[in-house]
């Protein structure tokens, strides 16, 4: 199930940035299709983070849905950082 809802987010994240370039709108509309995507990865797909492990376990708790959408978001826009956005590279995080 949950290489369905990364193949659901990666096509919504697709969609949302061709659209936003062929109608010229704001970069607001790409951080909105990548929460949307995260979402669906967290939802469908059951991908949590539980815990950190730094010396000792650090139970996240309550935390875990937003740590782990915060924590793909930032992935996807660490892939989209260069000048030509290639958006077959959002899977290269999820495949490490």
């Amino acid at each position: 199930m949950l290489y369905l809802a990364l193949f659901i987010g990666v096509v919504s994240i697709v969609i949302t940035d061709k659209l936003t370039r062929a109608f010229k709108l704001s970069s607001i509309w790409v951080v909105f299709g990548q929460i949307s995507a995260s979402l669906v990865i967290i939802m469908v797909g059951n991908l949590e983070v539980n815990h950190i492990s730094l010396g000792n376990n650090f139970e996240l708790g309550y935390l875990t849905v937003p740590f782990t959408l915060l924590l793909l978001v930032s992935f996807t826009n660490v892939m989209n950082v260069e000048k030509v956005q290639n958006s077959s590279i959002l899977l290269l995080p999820f495949v490490s």
